[in-house]
């Protein structure tokens, strides 16, 4: 009820402080500008120990099976992030699981944001303004996420009218913007053929990937936002994205097998900027699901799954925040946020639908102290209460504080101290499975017997910035609680996630290590180096070495990319050791749905089998050529130049009882053209 109230109260300020303000007031806040921003030839770029921002002409030039990059192909390049499977959407952070990221666009948590078998995003880059990466030194606002934020912010509409059409690899999509004195809209449509291409194609693929049969799938995406601007600086925005990815396939002989996800995402959004404060209302709905169908012939019984994971949230939030003084050396945010959420997780077809009602109330102050050429810093404190409820009682109950830090000193004129402090708590868990990328992970409450994951992190270094370099070099470490190790992670279909509560064990993680980035931009010539060192583990796991440490199944000693840009030529290197596979020491038992329960040994033991490196060299090229009113953008390139065999994924093969590895990515020319007027 407090939070309530204080959001109400926060939207009647915002009102009465605007109603009257003047048209030509143009001051926006700290925290929707870029004030701290290095503009050079081409980029205009963030770049701290823990915050790295770009805008989406560098993210597009990433070179990725589409032809084009996207937030996660670009985060991917940075320091301190590793991915599960080559060319995957996956991203681990930090010696975090990969659902301990909060992806968002403009604020929304998008909990399926994974297209094309996790080998992009759902988001089409048309509608992207910047992309920001935040590893440490969070910020008040935003919570639940314990390694990394990856923001997605879309564009403005521009007055008049515009339109675009382009085809990638994988997706074709038509684009229209425009505005009209106080309005203005843009929507984006794309679908992807994929299915059709893999027939054109099958009989010249490698013979590990002319074992899947009968192949087909429904991809697309459409995104629309609509502003209403009250003055230059007030406007309300009405926006919403609905994605779908269904896959139909078979692995084996009698078999079936089909999964997808799907999101249904819609905002309201009022925002005013002042001269020396800004306030924002939002209220959005999210909706979140994912299915795995299979019918397969397992020891002579014909066996059905029809499993399926929802999570529906509703979320009110408001925040201001305030400048202060003519030189505005001192900022000042407050607000909260009022999230319900209910989950549906492992779902069976033959089964009462099982939902968990559950409520997450915050509210946060940062102090923001910004004295050019001396001192700069961030602090914040959140309050978070989270609690279950049934029909007509409260069933658990869980308060925390959590905290944040950002401190930059310069030494000279070129060189800063920096260092993060990030205690954080996240309340919900994903049951991570095949570290492909793919939005099959089933996202469960904590309860009771689940807490929610705690995280502790403290990093420092050094930056640089010197004409066209730029330079950081940073030493993190981190610890955490709760964190969930589910024993099915490599079984892509099995009704053992409905029964999840059994296979599912809780404990801690360490991990360390040291981070490097050299960027150099200049008018023709741009290169960036990104090298990681570092070391993961987990311990207290029951069943998994008597509770002593191991590796988890992301843990990469070495991950280094180069990425070199000349005109419009791009080269990129990726290079990232080996990682350790885990299963708990003991036997499984597989229900089967009717037959019963049977044994099976599925991989056996900690640290049993090391995934063989990942080494990949990218090449691409784009030309941008205007005729009349009409501009051409085309990319071409290719991905995996070498052909060198990284391991996509592993799957078990029901006819053998066996584990294989598959790979998706040969050798692979992409391509994008895109034309608009």
């Amino acid at each position: 009820m407090k939070i309530n109230l204080f959001t109400i109260l926060l939207l009647l300020s915002t009102i009465s402080s605007y109603g009257q303000m003047p048209k030509d007031t143009t001051k926006a806040a700290w925290h929707d500008t870029i004030p701290e921003a290095t503009k050079t030839y081409y980029r205009t770029t963030i770049r701290e120990i823990g915050k790295l921002n770009s805008n989406i002409q560098e993210v597009r030039t990433i070179v990725s099976p589409l032809g084009e990059g996207d937030p996660i192909k670009w985060a991917q390049t940075l320091p301190g992030v590793t991915t599960g499977a080559d060319g995957s959407a996956t991203m681990y952070v930090r010696g975090g699981n990969t659902s301990n990221n909060l992806i968002s666009l403009d604020g929304i948590p998008l909990y399926g944001y994974t297209h094309i078998l996790g080998l992009t995003t759902v988001v089409p880059q048309s509608v992207l303004s910047s992309v920001t990466l935040l590893k440490g030194g969070f910020e008040g606002r935003d919570g639940n996420f314990s390694a990394s934020h990856l923001k997605m912010q879309t564009k403005t509409p521009q007055q008049g009218f515009k339109a675009a059409a382009s085809v990638n690899t994988f997706l074709a999509e038509v684009y229209a913007e425009g505005g009209f004195g106080k309005w203005g809209a843009l929507v984006s449509a794309r679908v992807s053929p994929l299915g059709l291409e893999y027939k054109a194609v099958k009989g010249i693929l490698p013979s590990f990937l002319q074992n899947i049969n009968n192949f087909k799938a429904g991809v697309g995406d459409t995104y629309g936002k609509i502003r209403y601007s009250f003055t230059d600086n007030i406007y309300l925005e009405l926006s919403g994205l609905l994605s779908v990815d269904n896959y139909i396939m078979s692995l084996s002989k009698s078999s079936y097998e089909n999964f997808g996800w799907k999101n249904s995402v819609a905002s309201l959004l009022f925002h005013a900027n002042g001269r020396q404060s800004t306030s924002t209302v939002q209220i959005y709905f999210d909706n979140y699901a994912n299915y795995q169908r299979q019918d397969k012939l397992f020891r002579g019984e014909m066996n059905h799954l029809n499993l399926t994971s929802t999570l529906e949230e509703i979320t009110f939030k408001a925040d201001r925040e305030d400048w202060f003084g003519k030189k505005q050396w001192f900022g000042l945010s407050y607000g909260g946020s009022i999230k319900l959420q209910t989950f549906s997780p492992g779902q069976m077809d033959n089964q009462d639908k099982k939902e968990t009602n559950t409520t997450l109330s915050s509210i946060f102050i940062q102090s923001n102290t910004n004295i050019p050429d001396i001192l700069k810093i961030r602090l914040f404190a959140r309050r978070t209460i989270y609690g279950l409820k049934g029909i007509g009682v409260r069933l658990y109950n869980n308060k925390n504080n959590e905290y944040g830090a950002w401190v930059q000193i310069p030494i000279g004129k070129y060189l800063n101290i920096e260092a993060t402090y990030d205690e954080t708590y996240q309340y919900f868990h994903s049951l991570e499975g095949l570290p492909t990328g793919w939005s099959l992970d089933i996202l469960v409450p904590s309860y009771t017997n689940i807490k929610p994951e705690r995280t502790q992190q403290v990093s420092a270094g050094l930056s640089a910035n010197i004409s066209k370099h730029n330079f950081t070099a940073t030493y993190f470490t981190k610890n955490q609680n709760n964190i969930p190790f589910y024993k099915y992670s490599q079984s892509l279909f099995s009704d053992a996630l409905a029964k999840w509560e059994r296979y599912v064990e809780w404990g801690y993680g360490k991990s360390y290590g040291g981070e490097f980035m050299y960027e150099y931009d200049g008018k023709d010539f741009y290169a960036r180096m990104a090298y990681t060192l570092s070391k993961t583990t987990r311990f207290g796991y029951p069943s998994i070495n008597d509770g002593k440490e191991f590796h988890p199944k992301f843990d990469r000693t070495h991950i280094l990319t180069a990425f070199l840009q000349w005109k419009g030529i791009t080269a990129a290197v990726t290079f990232q050791s080996g990682n350790w596979e885990n299963g708990a020491p003991d036997s499984y038992i597989m229900d089967n749905y009717p037959t019963g329960s049977v044994p099976c040994e599925y991989f056996f033991g900690y640290n049993h089998y090391r995934m063989p490196m990942i080494f990949r060299i990218d090449l691409g090229w784009n030309k941008i050529i205007k005729s009349g009113r009409l501009t051409h953008d085309i990319r071409v390139g290719v991905c995996n130049v070498t052909n060198h065999f990284n391991p996509f994924m592993l799957y078990y093969d029901a006819d053998i009882e066996q584990f294989k590895a598959l790979s998706l990515l040969p050798i692979l020319p992409n391509f994008s053209y895109k034309v608009g007027f």
